[in-house]
C-alpha cells in the first residue's frame, strides 16, 4: 500500500530530517568539542599559571645566585685580613719580625706560642686559634712608639700589651694574632 504523502507532510518531513540531522551533528561534533576546548583552554590557564610561577621561581634563584656571590666576595674580603688556622709559625714570624725592620729594630727575642702549646687557645667553635706573640728588643722611645704603632696599624695583629724602660731603653711587646678556620667551598647547589 503505496500511499501519497501530501506537500505538507512532505515539508514536516524534512524539517524534521534536517532537525534531527542538525541535532546529530550538535550531539556528535559540536558538544564534544566545546568539552575539548574548554578542557585545552583549563589545561593552557594551569600551564600558564605554572610558567608564570617558575619564572617567579627562576627570578628568586638569580636573587639568591646574586646574594651568594656577593656574600663569597664579602667573606673573602674579610678573611684577607686574616691568617687562615693553618698559617705556619715562618709565615707569623716573616710578618711580626718585617714589620719591627721596616722601624729600624731588630728584635732580640721573639717568642711565640703554637697550636699544642698551653696558651695557644681557640676562640671559639669555629675553629680559629690566637698565637699570643711577645717581643723582646732594645731601642729608643721615638722608635718604640714607631713600632707600636705599625704593630697597631697591622689588620692581622692586635697589640695586647706593650712596655718601655727608659732607663734601660727595653721594650717588651705582645701581640695577639687571630686566625679563622679555612674559607669553606660552597658547592653549586648552595646558597
Amino acid at each position: 500500500m503505496a500511499t501519497k504523502l501530501s506537500k505538507r507532510e512532505k515539508v514536516l518531513l524534512y524539517v524534521f530530517l534536517c532537525l534531527a540531522l542538525t541535532s546529530a551533528l550538535l550531539f556528535l561534533l559540536i558538544l564534544p568539542a566545546a568539552g575539548r576546548n574548554l578542557a585545552l583552554s583549563a589545561s593552557r590557564e594551569n600551564m600558564h599559571f605554572q610558567l608564570e610561577e617558575m619564572k617567579a621561581r627562576m627570578g628568586q634563584l638569580e636573587e639568591k645566585e646574586n646574594r651568594a656571590a656577593a656574600l663569597k666576595k664579602e667573606t673573602e674580603a674579610l678573611y684577607a685580613d686574616f691568617f687562615p688556622s693553618t698559617v705556619l709559625p715562618e709565615e707569623l714570624d716573616a710578618l711580626v719580625t718585617k714589620t719591627a725592620l721596616e722601624v729600624g729594630v731588630a728584635p732580640q727575642n721573639l717568642t711565640m706560642e703554637m697550636p699544642g702549646a698551653a696558651p695557644a687557645e681557640e676562640t671559639g667553635s669555629g675553629g680559629g686559634i690566637v698565637y699570643p706573640i711577645v717581643i723582646n728588643g732594645e731601642c729608643g722611645y721615638g722608635v718604640f712608639v714607631n713600632l707600636a704603632d705599625a704593630f697597631a696599624r697591622q689588620p692581622k695583629l692586635v697589640l695586647k700589651a706593650m712596655t718601655y724602660q727608659a732607663v734601660a731603653g727595653t721594650f717588651s711587646l705582645r701581640l695577639d694574632i687571630y686566625t679563622l678556620p679555612p674559607l669553606p667551598e660552597l658547592s653549586a647547589g648552595e646558597p
